[in-house]
């Protein structure tokens, strides 16, 4: 029975069971107060946690109150009553007790119904327990409902229903609800921390809302820890001291932890009280508290000489090295240095589920036992980069800034700044401009000494390139961060970074940069390929670093093949190493970009669909945005969404401006609203990658609206995108302002139309190849070259389909039937559209026969004949292989 259908309920008998914290006490005040609220009589008890407890205390609490209605009892069962109450002299007797307790409450229940509320069933009193489960047998008609809540199983009769843990969704409706003002990250780490209980999300809110969320440890309340810890208030001193061992112990299988309980003097018996308490289990090889809560609770209350004692024992039998270190480490008091090295190398060793936590954790206690400041800096700075990894960025701003006040070396402040560099790409500025957090890392970034300074320095110079390329700073910026960048490489041998710096160059300066750019990016693809390859775990970090930088210089060049190639490999970077939480985050929403330009819309969508949950979860508003954005764009190519996408300009970075501006401009433009299409396509200048990337777009959108202003503005666009094509050498954007010089040039529009197609096959770029295609057709369908017309809009529509983007196809499509072209081929004539060859493989892969069997009678490769069916489809207005049929006829044998 489901909590809604019985909490209405008026007879009956109903067990609540649940862990501590598990909320079995807010719904017994949920059925007290609707009973009341429906008139009835509500009668409560609770049991109590008191080996010392008076037979019959539950009872008395829960009848002294209406017990004057006894006297309309029969003697017997009157006597019953009034003598356990010590109203008479007489004995009472237990089996006349439980009937005068049950025929008590069907007299109240004459008058009105009446509803029984028993919290902490499990610490009543005997005699109580024996009335209420006497009682619970014997209700039928009467209108009495019995609501037992209880830790532990009861054998009472009825309905019996466990609070399981709250979901992830319905945690967050609850601090959404008991905490509105928390922060996403801060949400998080709650409900990460209190596992669906409810008490905890309660206890764990309130904590954060009064000291603000520093990103360190959630302590257990007094309150929560009482409260989780109930039961061991009456275990031995051998049985909690047992709990102690494993509370510290953590993760260590059974056979280690029986080795340690008894080089700390304790038997596995000891552990029995706790596991009829119900406050551990034993499964497999494991003991584990019932409640994952209840090992913090079981820390907080121990004692510092318990826990020594604990962890000494566990960490003499530890075979696993990492864990070794971090329980000897539990007992060191003050520095060392030993210590602190043993706890940093099982940090960079860590694998498998759980990893990144783990090594946060021992980096972090590294750091706590380093003996030389500037130690300490280098384990800070390198936890502050597995936090926000693990997407912990409030503690990872906390950790950068315990790393600034040590006034570390410069290596260890390059660490450290790239950190906070990435932050600010997932998080946003915190308050300061992009021009104050540029300059704040070029002074960090200047007069390096020694050559791993001067790398160090390069880092950092590689992070404000990639700040001032997301938000497009001014060109004093800019013109400050290429000298600092110039003086950084002039004294810097060459090394793969010095290579990137280089490459990181073109962000501020793409045309002036370009020709270097395109000389070393192949360079640093291969190396960064054999890196991957290579996986070495010291270089994992900064190997999705640098992929992020050449994808993102390919991008600056116009090159998306390039581009791809260098986000394929990050993709498998990131998948031969543990999955860092926020850099996936980063992968999925900033390669979005490049999968829309390459066509392949549906994984863009499902990339863009995945960063923005994340995202949310993690409070990693500037990806968010980018996501939903880059999202819309998708949508403007596959299907209409829902609202434009909404940007601000005082919340978001130029890049994310831009790729909205984009996306709305796209769609407007899908639907010929000419006017509104240049009126967003204008805001995507806020950043010149995506304004070039959208430059093909701006002019069609002039055009359409035949406005002389508007038009004139878009010839200079685009003349600025075509001398950038020249000196990026780039066939993207020569096929964007070759379609947009055919646009504008109505009659010497075909050779424009022309070199456009070629450099869109060239760049690798489907969709832009189909609307030059569908522009194209429609120029020759107005001038009579029907039959010219078709091939070209024949082949937009196949591309269009093959990407999924179906609104455009649709108007492909309507021009071919404008052409004289039904839709799905039909009355297309092949024998007219087709070369004699490719008729005849037509009609060979209509009946049924494979590339390869067509191979061996045309004596081509299969792979020659792949190529001409590719050529042969869009021809005839198809899209797939089973359509050649219905279009060729029944082809002969």
């Amino acid at each position: 029975m489901e909590i809604g259908a019985w909490v209405e309920a008026t007879a009956g008998a109903v067990v609540i069971g649940g862990d501590a914290g598990s909320g079995k006490t807010t719904v017994l005040d949920r059925v007290a107060r609707g009973a009341r609220e429906r008139g009835s009589l509500v009668l409560r008890c609770s049991g109590l946690r008191c080996e010392t407890a008076e037979p019959g205390a539950g009872l008395h609490e829960l009848l002294h109150e209406v017990l004057d209605r006894a006297d309309g009892l029969p003697a017997f069962l009157r006597t019953a009553l009034r003598a356990q109450f010590g109203l008479d002299p007489a004995g009472a007797s237990r089996a006349h007790l439980g009937l005068a307790t049950l025929r008590l409450l069907e007299s109240l229940a004459a008058d009105r119904p009446v509803t029984v509320v028993v919290d902490d069933a499990q610490w009543l009193d005997e005699l109580t327990a024996g009335v209420l489960e006497f009682v619970a047998h014997r209700l039928r008609t009467t209108p009495v409902l019995l609501v037992a809540a209880s830790r532990l199983p009861l054998r009472w009769p009825g309905e019996a229903i466990r609070l399981r843990p709250l979901a992830v969704r319905a945690a967050e409706d609850f601090l959404t609800s008991h905490a509105s003002t928390l922060s996403a990250p801060a949400r998080r780490r709650v409900i990460e921390m209190a596992q669906g209980n409810p008490l905890a999300l309660r206890e764990f809110a309130t904590v954060l809302s009064e000291r603000g969320d520093d990103g360190g440890p959630l302590p257990v309340t007094r309150r929560l820890r009482a409260s989780l810890l109930a039961e061991a208030a009456t275990l031995p001193p051998a049985t909690w001291r047992f709990l102690v061992l494993l509370a510290c112990a953590e993760e260590q299988p059974l056979r280690e932890l029986m080795s340690a309980a008894a080089r700390a003097g304790l038997r596995p018996e000891d552990l029995d009280p706790a596991e009829r308490a119900g406050l551990v289990v034993i499964t497999g090889d494991r003991v584990r508290f019932r409640q994952p809560l209840v090992r913090a609770a079981v820390q907080g209350a121990a004692t510092w000489s318990e826990r020594s004692v604990a962890h000494g024992a566990v960490a003499t039998g530890a075979l696993d090295p990492g864990w070794a270190a971090w329980h000897r480490s539990a007992l060191t008091v003050g520095a060392d240095e030993a210590a602190a090295a043993e706890l940093e190398a099982a940090a960079t060793r860590t694998s498998g589920d759980g990893a990144e936590r783990r090594a946060i954790r021992f980096l972090r206690r590294a750091a706590a036992l380093s003996a030389a400041p500037e130690e300490r800096a280098r384990r800070l700075a390198g936890t502050a980069e597995l936090a926000r990894q693990a997407g912990r960025n409030a503690e990872a701003w906390r950790l950068i800034g315990e790393v600034t006040s040590l006034s570390p070396p410069r290596a260890v402040l390059a660490q450290a700044e790239l950190t906070r560099s990435i932050l600010v790409l997932t998080d946003g500025l915190a308050g300061r401009s992009a021009a104050e957090t540029i300059g704040a890392t070029l002074r960090a970034a200047t007069d390096p000494s020694s050559p791993y300074e001067r790398e160090a320095a390069a880092r950092m110079l590689i992070a404000a390139g990639s700040m001032a390329w997301t938000h497009e700073v001014s060109p004093d910026v800019r013109a400050e961060l290429l000298r600092s960048v110039d003086a950084a490489l002039a004294a810097m041998d060459a090394t793969l970074v010095s290579d990137v710096l280089a490459l990181s160059r073109s962000w501020t300066d793409p045309l002036g940069g370009a020709a270097g750019a395109r000389e070393r990016l192949p360079r640093v693809l291969t190396a960064l390929r054999e890196r991957v390859l290579a996986d070495v775990p010291e270089l994992r970090r900064p190997t999705r670093h640098f992929l992020i930088a050449a994808a993102r210089t390919a991008e600056t060049l116009h090159d998306p093949v390039t581009a791809a190639k260098a986000w394929d490999l990050l993709d498998d970077a990131m998948s031969t190493t543990a999955t860092a939480t926020t850099d996936e985050v980063r992968r999925l929403a900033e390669r979005s970009l490049s999968l829309v330009l390459g066509g392949r819309l549906e994984d863009a969508a499902a990339h863009t669909d995945r960063a923005r949950e994340h995202a949310e979860c993690l409070g990693l508003p500037v990806l968010g945005a980018l996501a939903t954005t880059t999202h819309a764009l998708a949508r403007a190519w596959t299907s209409a969404p829902a609202q434009a996408p909404s940007v601000c300009a005082g919340g978001h970075s130029a890049l994310v401006l831009a790729v909205g501006s984009w996306a709305t401009g796209l769609l407007a433009l899908r639907e010929r609203q000419y006017a509104n299409a240049w009126s967003a396509l204008r805001g995507a200048r806020a950043h010149r990658v995506v304004a070039w990337n959208a430059v093909g777009d701006l002019v069609e959108a002039a055009a359409g609206t035949g406005d002389g202003e508007l038009i004139a503005a878009a010839r200079a666009t685009l003349a600025e995108a075509e001398t950038g094509a020249g000196l990026l050498d780039s066939d993207h954007l020569r096929a964007l302002t070759a379609r947009g010089r055919a646009l504008l040039d109505e009659e010497g529009a075909e050779p424009h139309f022309q070199r456009s197609a070629a450099a869109a096959r060239r760049a690798g770029i489907p969709l832009e190849l189909a609307r030059t295609l569908l522009a194209y057709g429609a120029w020759l369908r107005r001038r009579g070259l029907v039959l010219k017309a078709r091939e070209q809009l024949g082949e937009a529509l196949f591309v269009f389909e093959r990407a999924g983007a179906r609104p455009w196809a649709e108007l492909a499509a309507v021009e071919l039937r404008a052409a004289g072209v039904a839709a799905g081929g039909r009355g297309v004539d092949a024998a007219e559209v087709l070369t004699p060859q490719e008729l005849r493989i037509a009609r060979m892969a209509a009946r049924g026969m494979t590339n390869k069997e067509i191979a061996v009678v045309m004596q081509r490769s299969s792979r020659t004949i792949g190529s001409y069916l590719y050529q042969i489809y869009p021809k005839l207005a198809i899209s797939s292989r089973a359509q050649l049929r219905s279009v060729v006829g029944d082809p002969e044998p």
